[in-house]
């Protein structure tokens, strides 16, 4: 159970990673303008907020992720993007420098379109495995796998691509 933090708590503590979120799904021109349509949505809707055993920063997530599907319907031409400067330590992990990191910036975006979106959320927002389960509305079992298959085939690709260098 969470307790309810004041919009400006939630905006401050959580602004810089619904900005990363959708700046790794949509880019960096479009990212400043849909953060701001996720914080008006989440404002008209605060005082509807109840607290579902999860934390306001999933509620938060979902209202981001449900925008982007909604960019994407609107928008046809703009694809998703997987560019993501930024992601967290957990998968900087994988690589072991930075030139080998950025290649993982760059392989992220030839995965599949859910992979893409878990590991996003899972390591740049940081989110609990039943915190991604509950914005993307799929099962835990469901985020463990994309996470898994994702980050080996990071691991796979990464090591194909050394090798061939």
């Amino acid at each position: 159970m969470y307790l309810k933090p004041s919009f400006e708590d939630l905006y401050t503590q959580n602004v810089d990673r619904i900005f990363a979120f959708c700046a790794a799904r949509v880019g960096l021109e479009q990212a400043e303008d849909l953060t701001a349509d996720v914080f008006c949505k989440a404002l008209a809707a605060w005082d509807r907020f109840e607290d579902r055993g999860f934390a306001p920063r999933a509620w938060l997530m979902q209202i981001a992720y449900h925008s982007i599907i909604e960019t994407w319907r609107l928008n046809a031409r703009l694809a998703p993007v997987a560019v993501l400067e930024g992601i967290g330590q957990d998968v900087a992990l994988i690589v072991e420098n930075f030139e080998e990191y950025e290649m993982a910036l760059t392989k992220l975006k030839d995965l599949p379109e859910r992979q893409q979106t878990v590991i996003t959320l899972r390591f740049l927002s940081e989110l609990s495995v039943a915190e991604v389960a509950t914005v993307l509305e799929i099962s835990q079992e469901a985020v463990r796998s994309a996470t898994f298959r994702g980050v080996q085939a990071l691991r796979d690709s990464l090591v194909g691509s050394t090798e061939k260098v």
